[in-house]
């Protein structure tokens, strides 16, 4: 991150000096905001330069009130409030237009090349940067051009386009030879450094690690100098881990790299840099297994965290701290610490990653293993205890880490923490009769199969490792479509092996007849109904149903005294989507079968009259047959209409407004959805859709099926489901045995897209 995060607030700085302009004004507020940021307690910072704008009159000092407000989208960008950031830009563009400050257009240009970078919009990113290049140009001054050349070379390198990158470091290099801005050379030095050894272009490594690290020690002790150190040392541990550190002077260079930077922090009292070049030094002994060092270092990181108001710091010492304590069998510490650690994320995790494209790969990557690190830590514990109270108070504890992180993944999703407070289903202890709730924990070495019986919760663990389990998933799904082999088996038998077998003699002896999954990771991809044993699909011998988590489920049974269905459906060629032919006999047997006199087809299922239909009445299953698409972002799916996109906001706000406040639609079906073939975050999205749209279920499909066989799916599924005593989860299982006993629809691709999410009574 601190390599490509070079800061606006350096860009600042460059264009201050070559514009003769002091942008810092001598100004109370202004002079307490830079006494927080030499601290490097940039939260303070926000909060000083937010009051200080308010008192600035914008059309008095234009000048003035743009420059603050550039202060101030780098600190948000420094924190990580990219889309703060991004608004903030968008208000800025009037202002920046009036003004016709050249050296403005260039910093705003620039700041808004720099957050799209940040978001994952490296085209989008490019072409700011490149207008900002083309105003550069006009200047002719080559620190300024050198610094957007500079982004320009990072999102080709991100883009994997080297040589192109490569051919603007050095372009930077050459405008930087006769300038005294060593600060910015070391920044392109370093960048250059990382691309080159991406491509392995360098057999001595330790070399030109070392005469970059003699070129930044050659600078003033200044922050900048401090964040290149660290940014060096960066480098070399990701070359040390997959050198398997057997380069000891090169991780010697990395360790005085941190300690120098930790030397300078010290100096200029900046608590934030202090706080990480001790964490980093923590982890760096973490690698090598020093782990007494590192748990010294990682306390002083903790201290200094917490001295300055840096939760996105404390959070990662805490959670260090954890994974020390683990190594070292402190259970008790490990504990304490990753619960800290979750404590203090928690109520930063939503803005701090919010505005991210790729910000799916943020969460996996920041926030999810510190979930997984705790309930492996409780599921290890739980093994080795001999007593049965014990075991079950820590497998409680590790379904409800779990639970926790299920939220957290749809909070972060939906980008809406309101979305997960409609239900709060309390963590089973027992199953209900004849059912068993199986949460698959997808761990770094093994797969953990948590799963709650009407005896008690269990726990199986099975020797597979990630990597291996998630390509074996999406192979599986890829060949789950080819309608053409029978390739798919194989797949689906290991799965079974891994997934059902350990479970399958208590699933007999308790007499299961229904399996829930709350499924983790890329198990989302599947349908587990297609697991086979060597004779059978696993829906032949079980109704099966998926939930996102239980606390975010309604568990109440059906009540199917008083049926109020409202059928939507669009046959028609709309909006670059092809027609759906079937549709208009779906809808017509539908009203045939449930007495209805008004239906919303075609040109009537508008979002306009879906509205007024949930104004008026009462639903209790709502039947919507059209093109859907549940992407990898929420703001990416759909559900198509007569004369729009229905997204998942406006389905949540229409469902949620029913004529009785108190009402709850019991079922939504979506008959003719897909997800994107191998896409985890679309899944996620798919598994959320009941606790978003604030109904207890959802029929939908993984993969648009074909006409016939959704047809026949869809009117045996109420046939059954209107059957007293009949589950949803039940109906789901008739209906999709019947489809497999037909050999033209036997394969999966016709009847596994189905799957119930939610409430499965």
């Amino acid at each position: 991150m601190l390599i490509v995060q070079i800061g606006i607030f350096f860009f600042l700085c460059c264009v201050s000096s070559a514009n003769s302009t002091n942008l810092l004004q001598p100004d109370t507020l202004q002079v307490e905001a830079n006494q927080s940021f030499q601290k490097g307690n940039y939260s303070r910072v926000a909060t000083i330069l937010q009051k200080k704008l308010a008192q600035i009159d914008q059309k008095k000092h234009p000048g003035e009130y743009l420059d603050t407000m550039s202060q101030l989208i780098d600190i948000y960008y420094q924190l990580g409030y990219l889309q703060k950031a991004l608004n903030l830009l968008k208000n800025t563009q009037d202002s920046i237009l009036t003004i016709k400050d050249r050296w403005r257009i260039i910093q705003y240009l620039n700041q808004y090349g720099m957050i799209h970078y940040a978001i994952g919009n490296h085209h989008k990113a490019i072409q700011f940067f490149q207008k900002a290049q083309e105003e550069a140009l006009k200047t002719k001054h080559p620190i300024l051009l050198a610094h957007v050349m500079n982004n320009i070379a990072n999102c080709l390198f991100i883009e994997k386009n080297n040589e192109e990158a490569a051919t603007f470091y050095y372009a930077c290099l050459d405008l930087l030879e006769n300038t005294d801005d060593q600060h910015l050379k070391a920044t392109v030095l370093l960048n250059l450094f990382r691309l080159e050894l991406s491509n392995d272009q360098f057999t001595d490594n330790q070399e030109q690690a070392v005469a970059i690290a003699k070129q930044i020690n050659q600078l003033p002790d200044t922050r900048e100098k401090a964040n290149h150190l660290m940014t060096l040392s960066c480098i070399i541990e990701e070359e040390l881990v997959q050198t398997n550190f057997t380069n000891m002077e090169l991780f010697h260079l990395s360790y005085l790299a941190l300690c120098d930077a930790r030397e300078i922090a010290s100096q200029i009292n900046d608590v934030r840099i202090l706080s990480n070049a001790n964490g980093s030094l923590g982890h760096l002994y973490e690698l090598t297994g020093q782990f007494e060092d590192a748990k010294k270092l990682t306390l002083q990181a903790l201290f200094f965290s917490s001295q300055e108001n840096c939760p996105d710091l404390h959070y990662r010492w805490q959670w260090q701290m954890g994974k020390l304590c683990m190594f070292c069998d402190d259970f008790n510490g490990a504990k304490k610490y990753f619960q800290m650690a979750i404590k203090t994320v928690d109520p930063i995790r939503l803005e701090f990653f919010s505005g991210f494209r790729n910000h799916e790969h943020a969460f996996n990557h920041y926030i999810k293993p510190l979930y997984t690190d705790l309930t492996e830590l409780l599921i290890n514990e739980a093994h080795k205890t001999n007593t049965k109270k014990t075991r079950q108070e820590l497998l409680k504890e590790a379904i409800t880490t779990m639970e926790s992180l299920k939220t957290a993944e749809l909070q972060d999703f939906f980008q809406d923490e309101c979305t997960t407070h409609k239900v709060s289903t309390p963590v089973f202890e027992r199953a209900p009769k004849n059912t068993a709730i199986v949460y698959p924990v997808v761990l770094p070495e093994m797969l953990a199969l948590l799963t709650i019986l009407p005896d008690g919760i269990h726990l199986n663990k099975v020797a597979v490792d990630a990597p291996t389990l998630n390509e074996t998933v999406k192979h599986y799904r890829k060949q789950l479509q080819d309608r053409t082999t029978h390739r798919f088996l194989s797949f689906s038998q290991q799965l079974y092996d891994w997934m059902i077998r350990p479970g399958h003699n208590e699933f007999m002896s308790q007499q299961i007849n229904t399996l829930i999954f709350a499924p983790d990771g890329v198990l989302r991809l599947i349908p587990f109904s297609t697991l086979h044993d060597g004779n059978q699909f696993l829906v032949e011998n079980f109704a099966i149903g998926l939930i996102p988590a239980i606390g975010l489920t309604q568990t109440q049974p059906f009540n199917k005294t008083d049926i109020q269905i409202l059928i939507n459906g669009l046959s028609e060629a709309r909006q670059g989507f092809s027609s759906l032919p079937s549709v208009v006999s779906e809808v017509r047997d539908l009203k045939k079968m449930f007495g209805c006199d008004h239906v919303l087809a075609n040109n009537q299922y508008t979002i306009d009259n879906l509205t007024i239909e949930f104004t008026k009445k009462n639903y209790n299953i709502v039947h919507i047959a059209t093109h859907g698409i549940f992407a990898g972002r929420k703001s990416d799916s759909f559900l198509l209409t007569y004369d729009a996109k229905l997204t998942m906001d406006q389905l949540e706000t229409l469902v949620g407004k029913p004529h009785d406040r108190n009402h709850t639609v019991d079922l939504l079906t979506l008959s003719a959805c897909q997800t994107a073939l191998g896409n985890e975050r679309a899944a996620l999205g798919l598994a959320g859709v009941a606790v978003k749209a604030g109904v207890k279920s959802v029929i939908a499909t993984l993969w648009y099926v074909d006409d016939e066989a959704t047809s026949i799916a869809i009117r045996e599924f109420y046939r059954q489901l209107m059957k007293p005593g009949m589950s949803k989860a039940m109906a789901l299982q008739s209906t999709q045995k019947k489809l497999i006993a037909n050999p033209r629809f036997w394969q999966p691709l016709y009847w596994a897209p189905f799957i119930l999410i939610g409430n499965w009574n």
